[in-house]
Formats: C-alpha cells, sequence, structure tokens
C-alpha cells in the first residue's frame, strides 16, 4: 500500500471491517498504527500460524521463540515498507543470547517460518482488501 492509502476513507472503512488478524497486521504494517492491539494482535496471529510447526519445546526456547515472533512482525513491517530488513542474523543470535552456529542450526529456520507466516498473511489481507475495494 501506497503511504497516502489511509487518506482514502473508504480504504480506511474496508480495513476497519476486516477480521481481527487482518485488520491488526494492516494498521500496524501500513497505516503506521501506533496502538499495542494492532501490533500484539498481528503478533498473535503469526503465532498461531507457527506454532503449531514448531512441536513441543522447552520453556526457555519457547519464551524466546516467542520473543523472536514479535521481532518477526517488526521485521515484517519494514520490508512491507521499505524492502530493507530491520534484522540481520548476527543481531537476533545477539538478541537471543546464542552463537551464531546455534543460530544457523536452530533459530534460522524459526525466523525463516516466522517471515513466511506473515509474507503469508500480508498476501493474503492485501489480496482481500484489493478484491473489496475493487468491488465498491
Amino acid at each position: 500500500l501506497a503511504p497516502t492509502a489511509f487518506d482514502d476513507a473508504r480504504l480506511v472503512r474496508i480495513v476497519g471491517a476486516q477480521d481481527p488478524k487482518h485488520r491488526h497486521w494492516l494498521r500496524y504494517a501500513y497505516a503506521d498504527s501506533r496502538a499495542w492491539a494492532d501490533e500484539a494482535g498481528a503478533v498473535v496471529e503469526v503465532w498461531a500460524r507457527v506454532a503449531p510447526s514448531l512441536g513441543k519445546l522447552q520453556t526457555k526456547t519457547l519464551q524466546k521463540t516467542k520473543g523472536l515472533a514479535h521481532l518477526a512482525v517488526q521485521h515484517g513491517k519494514r520490508l512491507a515498507n521499505s524492502g530493507t530488513e530491520l534484522y540481520k542474523a548476527a543481531r537476533l543470535a545477539e538478541l537471543l543470547g546464542v552463537t551464531s552456529s546455534n543460530y544457523d542450526q536452530h533459530w534460522r529456520p524459526r525466523w525463516q517460518a516466522l517471515l513466511e507466516a506473515i509474507d503469508g498473511l500480508d498476501r493474503e489481507a492485501l489480496r482481500i482488501v484489493l478484491q473489496q475495494y475493487n468491488d465498491n
């Protein structure tokens, strides 16, 4: 979406009428919403998409992975708006408190799964909004 897209009242109404999983992501990523509910809602949706594929994790690993989901949503917003990455592998390893080899072996696949979930959420939400925008 263009930076001025949310100047269009019709678009704002369409986004506001979406399911929460789409609405939170669209408002956080594209309307630059500062509402915690939008950012947290996007994280909850991404987590719901990825968690079943993670299997059973130890408590410490689970907590770190949930934190990684939050970073992934922030990263996804940056990618969607500027095409640039917010977090590089070295920074993620540092934030997780793991070595680069540990990150590559255990954490990179989780990061990729989170980014794929965000990409899917983004495409899905934008497709629905575009379809409704064109139908009205």
